[in-house]
């Protein structure tokens, strides 16, 4: 939903009205399953990533046919709400979404314009095909991905990277640090863990306190209650903050010197917009491996797969120095404005259906 939030309060913020629905929450246990508990699964346990990944590119078919009966649960109440709420445009940053309402469309008596925002960097599967009228993608990788899932050319457009409005005005470092209350002289490591708080932490945070002492290491833990516990207990009074779920990204990367952890697209492109150099430790879903690849290929950051690498790899960039050529490079990355463009583009849309 980031990236949906990201494009509803540029809309917001030129007097356009948007209302946020999950798709899942429009089905029963089956829709739930498939686009939330399906995609948990893969977080946690690597292989089942790669059949599910493998199975579509094998099986294309049986993919379409699971999700549609997926979606077919959710149908009813999208189509309820577009013929009761008759919204003027469908924005869909979720391909289930914007598979339940191209279902939903078809069988509605109100059929407005369906736009889908592709999230990721690249990595095609054929549910990116998903009946959408226009597909907005973030480079030429993601653009690739969506023409070889079956979509038309025609209909791709490409944004500028998306994050959240308040990634245009990152505060400085000793801002973000006078507002945490974090000493200004020790360096600071963010280690993100995603919404879900999914990861081996505890390795990667004790190599880090070996590797800098002197570091203070902010651990976002999400949602993920047991963990932010158990890390309080294990690291208590060496430097370790563990965070639970908050909405300040933009600082909490901007009291940092370097940010780490899982690389998740919206976590990847925070990390970018806030020009923070980034030490990835964890490829989730293989879709992510595109925005590993990104990283590393454009000089923003690095990948320590194992706490041994993290560790040489956090101290040759915090007292080597290095994390002065990944800051060069990422000075030279683009400003976060897709959410911008994709607002202007549902506003022009809005427009022609009057």
């Amino acid at each position: 939903m980031s990236a949906a939030r990201a494009v509803g309060a540029a809309l917001e913020e030129r007097g356009c009205g948007a209302e946020l629905v999950d798709a899942a929450t429009l089905g029963g246990r089956r829709t739930e399953s498939f686009y939330i508990s399906s995609w948990d699964w893969i977080l946690r346990y690597r292989r089942v990533g790669q059949l599910a990944f493998a199975g579509d590119s094998a099986f294309p078919g049986l993919s379409r046919m699971v999700n549609r009966l997926a979606a077919s649960e959710a149908v009813p109440k999208a189509r309820e709400l577009l013929d009761t709420r008759r919204p003027a445009v469908v924005l869909a940053t979720h391909w289930g979404t914007a598979h339940v309402f191209a279902l939903a469309r078809r069988k509605a008596r109100h059929r407005p314009p369906l736009f889908y925002v592709f999230t990721e960097l690249g990595g095609p599967h054929h549910l990116l095909a998903c009946g959408a009228d226009r597909y907005f993608v973030m480079g030429d990788a993601a653009a690739a991905a969506v023409r070889d899932s079956g979509v038309a050319v025609s209909r791709i457009e490409l944004v500028a990277p998306i994050a959240h409005k308040r990634f245009l005005e990152v505060p400085d470092r000793a801002e973000a640090r006078r507002r945490l209350q974090l000493d200004q002289r020790r360096p600071v490591v963010f280690y993100g863990l995603g919404g879900a708080g999914i990861g081996d932490a505890e390795a990667f945070v004790q190599a880090c306190t070996r590797a800098v002492p002197d570091a203070v290491v902010m651990v976002a833990t999400g949602r993920n209650t047991a963990l932010r516990r158990h890390l309080a207990q294990r690291f208590a009074g060496d430097g370790v903050i563990p965070l639970p779920f908050r909405d300040d990204m933009e600082v909490l990367l901007a009291a940092a010197d370097v940010a780490a952890g899982k690389c998740g697209i919206l976590f990847t492109l925070e990390v970018i917009a806030a020009r923070r150099p980034f030490v990835i430790t964890q490829v989730g879903a293989p879709n992510e491996r595109h925005s590993r690849n990104f990283v590393v290929r454009n000089g923003y950051g690095w990948y320590a797969p194992s706490a041994r690498e993290f560790a040489h790899t956090v101290r040759r960039a915090l007292v080597d120095g290095e994390v002065a050529s990944a800051r060069r490079a990422l000075a030279k990355a683009p400003k976060p404005t897709g959410a911008g463009e994709v607002a202007e583009a549902v506003i022009a849309a809005v427009a022609e259906t009057r």
